[in-house]
């Protein structure tokens, strides 16, 4: 076995910080999506003003932000629904409101960016998960992790 020369271990090593950098980069542009924090309780303190619902966008013209956002939380969701497996011999929660009743999520995280709930559906050990998208039904424009 051949024992990486130290200039290889200083790439290596720059390539990591740089990766994590960006990770904390990516979270704070796309904020909190209610994961709470190590340590402290989870908390939705988000609210809609009367007359501010959600506005579902124009098929023909979607906001990929909005789907990069969703995604982002879609991804989030089931790295929660992983972790919550690992501790319960393989097997996801019967509902994401486990999730939120255990304080591994926030409420927020289970809304996509059009403000309608993440769809997830446990089958078995495995599950789907996925978002309804701009339109809100199932179609091809729905949103998958």
């Amino acid at each position: 076995m051949e024992v990486p020369s130290k200039k290889t271990s200083v790439i290596v090593s720059a390539l990591m910080v740089v990766a994590a950098l960006a990770g904390v980069g990516i979270g704070l542009l796309c904020g909190n999506f209610g994961i709470k924090p190590p340590g402290e309780a989870a908390t939705d303190t988000a609210e809609v003003a009367p007359g501010e619902e959600f506005l579902t966008p124009d098929p023909e013209n979607i906001d990929m932000g909005q789907v990069a956002i969703t995604r982002n939380r879609l991804m989030r969701v089931r790295s929660a629904i992983e972790d919550y497996a690992l501790g319960n011999g393989g097997c996801a929660p019967a509902s994401l409101q486990i999730l939120v009743d255990e304080e591994i999520l926030g409420a927020k995280a289970l809304m996509d960016a059009w403000g309608r709930t993440i769809q997830y559906t446990p089958k078995g050990k495995g599950y789907s998960l996925r978002s309804l998208g701009p339109d809100g039904v199932p179609s091809a424009d729905d949103v998958t992790p």
